[in-house]
């Protein structure tokens, strides 16, 4: 559909003007991670203010998918090969709708893991948008964020995004 003339003045349609107020209303407030207690593995607080002002990578999982429990398996390589002269971000594996229960023999299988478990019973994944696992999401230092992967992802993929992330400041390039 085509703009009409209208006493001499273009007139958009409709679905043009409901678009660009969508894209306003939704664009005005930068998507940012809530502020939220949330209970680590250990049944200890954590609070989503942790990595404020530094970059995160958020890994969701859940014990029950096969494809998480291989990004835990991976996870700890990506982080040893993260550059050694750069602050490495925050790394938080959050396990969606699992109790700690649930999750304790699976980490037991991984001891000394280089980032932290956290249970996140619904309102993390719900205010960030997470509607699969493995999910991948960065946040930047300042508190904006974005889902990078949805599902399995090469570890060596996630690895160079981190490095160039790092390296340029920024989030690394869409998939």
């Amino acid at each position: 559909m085509s703009p009409t003339l209208r006493n001499g003045a273009l007139r958009p349609p409709a679905a043009a003007i409901l678009l660009v107020f969508l894209a306003i209303v939704l664009g005005c407030a930068p998507r940012t991670v809530p502020s939220l207690e949330l209970a680590r593995s250990d049944g200890s607080p954590y609070q989503t203010a942790e990595f404020q002002g530094r970059a995160a990578w958020l890994e969701f999982w859940s014990p029950w998918d096969p494809a998480s429990l291989q990004r835990l398996r991976d996870l700890a390589g990506i982080v040893e090969q993260l550059p050694a002269d750069r602050e490495k971000p925050a790394l938080v594996a959050v396990a969606v709708s699992a109790t700690s229960e649930e999750i304790q023999p699976i980490l037991q299988e991984f001891p000394g893991l280089p980032f932290t478990v956290v249970l996140d019973p619904g309102p993390l994944a719900e205010a960030l948008g997470i509607r699969a696992v493995p999910s991948t999401v960065w946040v930047h230092p300042d508190g904006r964020f974005r889902e990078v992967h949805r599902g399995y992802v090469e570890p060596q993929v996630l690895a160079q995004e981190i490095a160039s992330a790092l390296n340029e400041g920024v989030h690394p390039a869409p998939p």
